[in-house]
This record gives C-alpha cells, sequence and structure tokens, in this order.
C-alpha cells in the first residue's frame, strides 16, 4: 500500500482511477484540467513546481556534437507521436534549449533551495 507519493499525475493514473489513492494538490501554477485538485498555492502555500526531464551531455561535447543532439530531440518534440504523449499522460509541454535553460536551471536552483530553507528541510 502507498501511504503518499510526490510524482506525475500519469504515474499514479491507475490507482487513482481504482480509488486507491486521492490526490491531494497540484504543483502546477494553474489546476490540471480532468483533476479535481487545488494548486498548492490554493492550499497556502506559495509554490509552483513542474515535472521536467532533460538530457545533458558529458564535459568537452562539441558545438556540433550538441546542436545534433538538439536537432534530434527537437525533430522528436514536433511530432504527432509527443503531442500524444503530452495529452495521453497530462504533461505540460516545456521544451527549453541552451541558454534559455541553463537560465531556468540556475532560477529553479534558486528558487528550489529558498522553498527548502523556508520549510526547514536545509539550512
Amino acid at each position: 500500500a502507498v501511504t503518499a507519493g510526490v510524482s506525475g499525475v500519469s504515474e499514479f493514473k491507475d490507482q487513482v482511477e481504482a480509488g486507491t489513492m486521492r490526490i491531494l494538490a497540484v504543483s502546477s501554477d494553474k489546476r490540471v484540467e480532468g483533476i479535481n485538485a487545488p494548486t498548492i498555492k490554493e492550499s497556502g502555500v506559495d509554490v509552483a513546481l513542474i515535472n521536467w526531464r532533460a538530457v545533458f551531455g558529458p564535459p568537452g561535447l562539441s558545438t556540433e556534437q550538441r546542436d545534433a543532439v538538439v536537432a534530434a530531440i527537437q525533430k522528436m518534440h514536433d511530432t504527432e507521436e509527443w503531442k500524444q504523449a503530452l495529452a495521453t499522460n497530462g504533461w505540460t509541454d516545456f521544451f527549453q534549449t541552451g541558454d534559455e535553460f541553463a537560465a531556468y536551471l540556475k532560477n529553479e536552483v534558486t528558487r528550489i533551495e529558498g522553498v527548502l530553507r523556508d520549510i526547514g528541510l536545509v539550512q
């Protein structure tokens, strides 16, 4: 039996549909369509998080190699199959590369460290 969980909606979809788990809140900045649950912000905690994935390369990766990987992922991202996976799993499309993604990561590290300090998990 699962006592509690924190993950993407699709990871717990079967348990929620079976009635063995209920969604207390979603971490997105807006309510998720089809889910009868408030956001964490609505519940009184001023935080919003998205569940993202990333592809990283080794140090010393050449510009050409990086560009080839980015192009391959961009090609995959632009497919109808990816759009269907987003819809099926209730995922948010959050595609960023290069400087934009680096800036996002830097901001997220700072922001999440602040949240963890505020709730006493990090000093």
